[in-house]
């Protein structure tokens, strides 16, 4: 029996699945001609080409979304996520790079302003990778087997980036909690309005669907 590394033999047995059934593919970021992350997928795009091992976005919700999808209507779909921190990809770039808790206001803030005063000072470009929780499934209604609902609660409770700022602007800074309260009203004013704003537009049109794409 040949000795395989793990992502040989999971590259062997995807070449076998996919060899043995059409409905097999593969979807995910840079699976493609790169081979993924960690060339899991090196090789398999040019055996079965661009309908079968497809190159995504970077966005998880869509990835997972879409291979549900596929596999309700009875496709066999394999969903690439890169697990490891984003930010470790710009170290092969030379870029200055950071993970913060996305969901902790400050972190954030001085994540970015360190990134923005070293772009400022001639030091180039940085990937700072923000962290977060995502509270709502990947499609409305999804059943989410994934984890419980007292793990979403619990994270509504403490990992909420508005409560947990606004808890830091009343102990740290003094801010009023009827003057939160104010902020608060305001900012769903607003969102109120954008909604009916959007709701209230006439649908554009199809060829509008590049515009704002630069990737």
């Amino acid at each position: 029996m040949p000795e395989l590394t793990y992502l040989e033999a999971i590259r062997a047995g995807l070449r076998e699945e996919m060899r043995r059934d059409p409905t097999v593919f593969i979807m995910g970021e840079d699976v493609g001609l790169h081979g993924g992350a960690f060339g899991v997928t090196k090789g398999l795009f040019e055996e079965f080409g661009p309908e079968r091992v497809r190159n995504t976005p970077i966005c998880e919700n869509t990835i997972v979304g879409t291979a549900l999808g596929a596999a309700m209507t009875g496709m066999r779909p394999v969903a690439e996520i890169m697990f490891a921190d984003f930010s470790a990809l710009a170290w092969a770039y030379g870029l200055a790079n950071a993970c913060v808790d996305g969901q902790d206001v400050l972190a954030v803030y001085d994540a970015v302003h360190a990134a923005v005063e070293l772009a400022r000072g001639g030091g180039g470009p940085s990937f700072v990778e923000c962290q977060t929780y995502r509270f709502e499934g990947h499609y409305f209604g999804e059943p989410q087997v994934y984890r419980t609902r007292e793990e979403v609660e619990e994270a509504r409770r403490s990992r909420d980036p508005i409560a947990r700022f606004g808890a830091v602007l009343v102990a740290e800074q003094g801010i009023p909690e009827g003057e939160l309260l104010t902020l608060k009203a305001r900012a769903s004013q607003a969102v109120e309005e954008a909604l009916a704003f959007a709701q209230e537009s006439p649908e554009p049109p199809a060829e509008a669907y590049k515009e704002f794409v630069y990737a």
